[in-house]
């Protein structure tokens, strides 16, 4: 299964952004409290995956193809 990847987030593949956007926390409840900064969130997946530490800051490793 590919990942498709655009160009405008950075070769950030589409399927972690919309995780990153779907964040329950990222959503105000009754308007009380402010969000993640999504923006500042995508910057740090982006430096974590060019690092190649991704797999250490989640705890997880992935193969190629997962």
């Amino acid at each position: 299964m590919a990942s498709q990847v655009t160009a405008d987030e950075g070769g950030i593949p589409a399927e972690i952004m919309n995780i990153l956007e779907a964040e329950p926390g990222a959503v105000p409840v009754a308007g009380l409290t402010a969000g993640p900064d999504i923006p500042a969130l995508r910057e740090q997946l982006a430096i974590l995956v060019s690092t190649g530490k991704t797999k250490e800051a989640i705890g997880v490793q992935l193969t190629h193809e997962q």
